[in-house]
């Protein structure tokens, strides 16, 4: 556990798939728990926030695990319109004061690197 009570992924290494130590993967991880400790005060955008970060982590995960181009590319896709979708809202939670700064600007700086990952996985052939 980190000073602030919050689970490490340092435990159970040893037991992760391949596709789980992924840079993509550690980072989405990341980027879910950063949308979920947000706690963005207005519900409906906490609710579309958080749900949104959740799909794109696990669809996301399902698409490392394929080897087709097509179905790896639709996964991918899918992950990143929940990913832009979680970053509106965050956006907008923090611009009506429902979201602190700090916990925005996170979000923010980590989604557009996962945002960049994703494009470089869509890419590559």
């Amino acid at each position: 556990m980190d000073n602030d009570n919050r689970p490490t992924d340092n435990r159970r290494s040893d037991n992760r798939l391949p596709f789980q130590r992924l840079d993509i993967y550690i980072a989405a991880k990341q980027f879910a728990k950063l949308v979920h400790w947000a706690k963005i005060s207005d519900r409906e955008l906490r609710e579309q926030a958080t749900d949104a970060a959740k799909s794109m982590f696990l669809r996301l995960s399902e698409g490392l695990t394929l080897t087709g181009v097509a179905m790896r590319a639709k996964y991918f896709n899918e992950a990143a319109g929940s990913l832009c979708e979680t970053m509106a809202a965050v956006d907008f939670a923090e611009s009506i004061g429902a979201a602190r700064t700090a916990d925005a600007e996170q979000v923010q700086a980590l989604g557009a690197r996962i945002k960049r990952m994703l494009r470089g996985l869509l890419h590559s052939r």
